[in-house]
């Protein structure tokens, strides 16, 4: 199977536990949810394969090997495979005195007890809160149902059993009257294992697109100044150009205005000085008179 394949499987199953508005806490109480649904599917699949015996097919002690190493779903496998080649594999084995697989052809994750008792019992699963305590609390739990599967086909000693554990129950209630109460920031710390801190600084992750990269890549800076180039462009309409400028903001609109500017300075110029050069004229008149 491939990575790709796992990952949307993974996401599929968690997908039925939260949803992208869970804040981090409601996060992790749904997380922890969904890994019990899984554990509560390996516990069942690991009281199959361990408490019950599967039926052989054949008298090979191959396959009886088999059926001590493998779990139960992989040993029906194996068995086919045995039963389909009694005639001519596994009787090279039998006569060879061959009885167990060899070790490099057997792996880890299709053998039974793959998880340790002590991971599979143990509480506090994301740091370690008081390690003594967690290894008497999972000592304590693996004694007691160790006990029950050994006396689960005995009714008279297991409720002998359970009698001891009520008894024994009432004297550890009598040395402990007043058990602590805890409130809620207690029974959340408990839950996650850590004590609140002082200050906060882990907030709810942002958003993100599951749906793979986005088509829109980034582009190099020479990339977008062609797609800038390429693109139809307004012109002008008073000059015509494409360059980004309209008619209020066209350089030729203000070029013209400063020419009728200049032309209109130039031309007052010209009227005051033959207005001045006909009152000289006009005075010399007068005087010559």
């Amino acid at each position: 199977m491939r990575t790709t394949s796992r990952s949307e499987s993974q996401n599929s199953f968690f997908s039925h536990f939260t949803n992208q508005g869970s804040t981090l806490m409601n996060f992790m109480n749904c997380f922890e949810m969904a890994m019990e649904k899984q554990r509560h599917i390996q516990e069942r699949l690991d009281h199959k394969t361990i408490d019950s015996v599967p039926k052989f097919r054949t008298y090979h002690k191959i396959e009886k090997y088999a059926s001590k190493v493998y779990t139960r779903p992989l040993f029906e496998l194996v068995q086919a495979e045995i039963f389909a080649g009694t005639w001519h594999v596994f009787c090279v084995f039998k006569n060879a005195n061959i009885e167990v697989i060899p070790s490099q052809y057997i792996l880890r994750r299709w053998t039974k007890n793959l998880i340790p008792p002590a991971l599979r019992n143990k509480r506090n699963r994301y740091c370690e809160k008081n390690e003594i305590v967690e290894n008497y609390a999972n000592e304590a739990s693996s004694i007691v149902d160790h006990c029950v599967h050994i006396l689960s086909k005995d009714e008279p000693r297991l409720a002998s059993f359970v009698e001891k554990l009520r008894l024994l129950k009432i004297d550890v209630e009598a040395d402990c009257p007043n058990p602590p109460s805890k409130n809620k920031a207690d029974n959340l710390e408990e839950l996650v294992g850590v004590p609140k801190p002082a200050e906060k600084t882990v907030n709810n992750p942002s958003l993100g697109n599951p749906k793979g990269r986005k088509k829109l890549r980034i582009k190099g800076g020479k990339e977008q100044a062609l797609d800038k180039n390429s693109k139809n462009r307004n012109a002008c309409s008073l000059c015509g150009e494409t360059d980004g400028h309209n008619r209020r903001t066209c350089p030729k609109k203000f070029a013209e205005e400063a020419e009728l500017d200049q032309a209109e300075v130039t031309i007052e110029g010209d009227l005051d000085q033959s207005e001045v050069t006909r009152e000289a004229d006009f005075d010399q008149a007068e005087v010559t008179s």
